[in-house]
């Protein structure tokens, strides 16, 4: 993906300067418009260089350079200096967070940056899209919010032909859906299948057919479906989870900590699973003593899950732990600066003391 240098930066101005940077950024674009992508670079990272004339959107026009060479982690350096210098820019955000996501796999993360963007600007098209595009992809317990997303791109940009596309797609999940789609028209499904058509297939692969067919707005019939599998397979601990977040959504409390709880017995280094769990029990619950093992487990396999150091945060503040709560909220922006939960907690926290 090549990200468009955009003139329309809203940088300080820079007249009082000794160089005319109008002139400097057009024959830069110039340069990189007409392939010289190099020296358009090497311009850049001269004026970087120069601290008297370090400005973001030399950061930014360098991260685009350094993208189409295909220096991505260049590319995401200088697009974090550019937020950081400028973080009220959506361009320059925007970047970040495509690259964080389309480049990097950083799911959270770009998560984080395409959400400010709509808190700056709720009518931003291109954020509404891209946090609706990432809600279809994580599984299909996110599907409800990414029609959420699309339906909101719709009214701010009418007829445009991807997000229509992108809401067929959920409108008919059973044939759309890339992942499973496949293997699931070619075998039964896994709540047709006796125990002797179980043992011919591995577990995860029922599962996998299971759910391509399951509907997202069908939770009566997804419990059933999901319960018919663990019949067959007690220990599956994914499908303990998925029942866990159906029985959440019918309101069933009981049925829904009994699942999160068993697949965290089934899969104990799982971190989606004891997240939900932790969550559970912190958020419906209102029990954090008993969350907060769940979340410290889940540091200790992932000690940057930003979540988790929130979470942690948050029980630490219900607790009257402000200074443990400090300090995991500062964890929180030593990964992630731009942390806008994190920083309106310190805020406060300081504005207490």
């Amino acid at each position: 993906m090549i990200f468009p240098i955009n003139t329309n930066t809203g940088d300080k101005d820079m007249s009082n300067t000794s160089v005319n940077l109008d002139n400097f950024f057009n024959e830069t674009e110039s340069l990189a418009a007409t392939g010289n992508l190099s020296e358009a670079g090497k311009l850049l990272q001269g004026l970087i260089d120069n601290q008297d004339l370090t400005i973001a959107r030399a950061h930014n026009d360098s991260g685009v350079i350094a993208w189409q060479e295909g220096k991505a982690d260049k590319a995401l350096e200088h697009y974090r200096q550019a937020v950081k210098l400028a973080p009220g820019n959506p361009v320059y955000r925007k970047n970040l967070a495509d690259i964080l996501y389309f480049g990097m796999g950083e799911i959270e993360n770009a998560l984080a940056h395409y959400r400010q963007i709509i808190a700056d600007n709720p009518r931003d098209f291109d954020a509404n899209l891209a946090i609706g595009r990432i809600c279809a992809d994580l599984s299909r317990h996110f599907h409800q919010e990414a029609r959420d997303f699309f339906e909101l791109a719709d009214r701010i940009e009418p007829g445009n032909e991807f997000v229509n596309n992108e809401l067929l797609k959920l409108s008919s999940p059973a044939e759309n859906r890339e992942d499973f789609a496949a293997t699931a028209k070619a075998k039964p499904q896994a709540a047709d299948l006796n125990l002797k058509d179980a043992d011919t297939d591995d577990p995860d692969t029922l599962y996998q057919r299971l759910i391509a067919d399951l509907d997202p707005e069908n939770n009566v019939n997804n419990e059933t479906e999901i319960k018919n599998f663990l019949d067959n397979f007690p220990h599956f601990a994914r499908a303990h989870n998925d029942l866990g977040v159906i029985s959440h959504r019918l309101e069933k409390m009981d049925q829904a900590e009994e699942c999160y709880l068993r697949a965290v017995q089934l899969a104990p280094q799982n971190i989606t699973f004891r997240k939900n769990l932790a969550d559970f029990l912190f958020v419906v619950k209102n029990d954090p003593g008993a969350a907060m093992p769940h979340y410290h487990e889940v540091l200790t396999t992932a000690p940057k899950d930003l979540e988790t150091l929130m979470m942690i945060g948050n029980i630490c503040l219900e607790l009257g732990s402000a200074d443990d709560a400090h300090s995991f909220f500062n964890l929180v922006l030593d990964i992630e600066p731009w942390n806008l939960d994190a920083s309106k907690a310190l805020e406060m926290l300081d504005e207490k003391r």
